[in-house]
């Protein structure tokens, strides 16, 4: 077996291997695992930073189309914020002349 195990065990116990070859086969099975680790954690790094990026670049994308003319709804009129209602007879802007609701004429 070529694990980290003591010196004179797997291999190295054996007298068909010299001690030689198995300190070499040793150390090749080490670089191979170190390798091929540090090869498959760098491509597993890219991944994840590449779509980070990606989604940065989109949100920038889709900030600068906004333009100031899509900022208010269709429909709605200029000093009116989306979403409130105006009463009945006047014109949803702030300073208008016409009656503000609750007040008597």
């Amino acid at each position: 077996m070529l694990t980290g195990g003591p010196a004179n065990s797997g291999l190295a116990g054996s007298r068909a291997v010299p001690p030689a070859l198995a300190a070499e086969l040793h150390r090749l099975a080490a670089d191979v695992f170190t390798h091929g680790y540090v090869l498959a954690m760098r491509w597993t790094m890219v991944l994840p930073i590449s779509v980070v990026v990606l989604a940065a670049i989109s949100c920038l994308a889709i900030k600068q189309d906004r333009g100031p003319d899509q900022a208010t709804a269709p429909g709605v009129a200029a000093g009116q914020m989306a979403g409130t209602i105006s009463s009945p007879g006047s014109s949803g802007t702030p300073g208008s002349s016409g009656q503000s609701p609750g007040s008597a004429s």
